[in-house]
């Protein structure tokens, strides 16, 4: 099981046979998933460096970036390492969680 995706993105990629060779399944999966193209991909990427929005980093587990997307809209904003896009889905999107996670950081070092 896949679980990188939620399980809204998840159930998307059993629309349809995925196409086996790779560049076309990327394209169908970013088209499916977030309704971009490979080149509007590519742009978000080069328009953020190659780098994580959050973190500012590149992808350490060799995995391309992330599309981040809003899961009740489906807006996509940016792109991200897994790292932070496994971490703020975890987290369910809810900022007031982030912020106290900070929080308790900042006092608990």
């Amino acid at each position: 099981m896949n679980r990188q995706l939620c399980d809204k993105c998840r159930a998307l990629t059993t629309w349809n046979r995925k196409p086996r060779d790779k560049p076309r399944h990327r394209e169908w999966r970013y088209q499916k998933l977030y309704g971009i193209t490979t080149e509007e991909y590519d742009a978000l990427v080069e328009m953020h460096l190659g780098v994580c929005c959050i973190c500012r980093e590149e992808c350490a587990s060799g995995y391309r970036l992330a599309v981040d997307h809003d899961h009740r809209t489906g807006r996509v904003r940016c792109v991200l390492c897994q790292r932070c896009n496994l971490v703020l889905g975890r987290m369910e999107e809810r900022p007031e969680l982030l912020r106290r996670m900070a929080e308790y950081l900042e006092i608990m070092s």
